[in-house]
């Protein structure tokens, strides 16, 4: 039965009607609201920008292949990958190619400094501290490269592979700064590290990679970022994804 005087069409009904409509219009501001001061408030939440290295930060994909291509050096590591070699024969087989091919302690601090910075890169780190953001970098990268970047950014912070040298000069091993239980860099010790160094959550940093290992940080950080990602599988795991020469277009994800 229906109140009389509030039959369908009635004034009453018709008011009944506007005000649920305004109502529905009232919420969808509030979370509207809501939603838009949540991301001003996650970007301003960010106090660390994590770098991964190779086609982010220098425009070579890594210093080990930079190593083997100028000593043409075969990339043995491919076949640990391909299952071919174990982990310790493609590590210790190229360390003596290096020795037969003169590659020496010296040789390798001056070879590691040539590489090619990303456009946009010193502008993007510039920009980051002046909104006090911390950049670090995070990199399995040889120690020689990584600080060499780190040098030239302005970078305080980073993880690297500390390339171990007998008394001739001649490397036989690495020892990385945050080891995994694979001997490599573990990227999510190095950020929590790093977060507690400053004295903040993981859900603060900011992680902007290119590789499936940076997908381990990407569900921990506040807000993953695929640079120049080719696997479709890192664009999917990251909140964004930006395909660019210029490092700097991350910026808007920053404001």
């Amino acid at each position: 039965m229906h109140r009389p005087g509030f039959e369908p069409g009635s004034q009453a009904w018709q008011a009944c009607i506007l005000t649920i409509r305004l109502s529905v219009l009232n919420y969808l501001i509030i979370f509207t609201s809501i939603y838009i001061n949540y991301k001003r408030l996650r970007n301003i939440m960010v106090k660390i920008v994590s770098f991964g290295l190779g086609g982010i930060l220098i425009k070579e994909d890594n210093g080990w292949d930079m190593i083997r291509k100028k000593y043409k050096i075969p990339n043995l590591w491919e076949s640990y990958m391909d299952g071919v070699l174990t982990r310790n024969e493609a590590k210790v087989g190229e360390y003596i190619i290096w020795k037969l091919q003169g590659v020496t302690k010296k040789g390798l601090q001056m070879d590691l400094k040539n590489f090619r910075p990303m456009k946009g890169a010193k502008q993007t780190v510039a920009a980051l501290k002046k909104k006090r953001i911390t950049p670090v970098i995070i990199s399995d990268n040889p120690e020689f490269l990584v600080k060499a970047v780190a040098k030239k950014l302005g970078i305080r912070y980073m993880t690297y592979n500390k390339i171990i040298f007998d008394k001739k000069g001649y490397a036989y091993d690495t020892k990385p700064t945050h080891p995994s239980k694979n001997k490599r860099v573990s990227k999510l010790k190095a950020l929590e590290d790093f977060a507690k160094k400053k004295k903040i959550s993981l859900k603060e940093c900011a992680v902007i990679g290119n590789g499936l290992s940076d997908t381990t940080i990407f569900k921990k950080s506040g807000l993953s970022i695929a640079f120049n990602a080719t696997d479709i599988e890192i664009k999917k795991k990251a909140d964004k994804s930006l395909y660019s020469n210029d490092l700097s277009d991350v910026l808007k994800f920053f404001k």
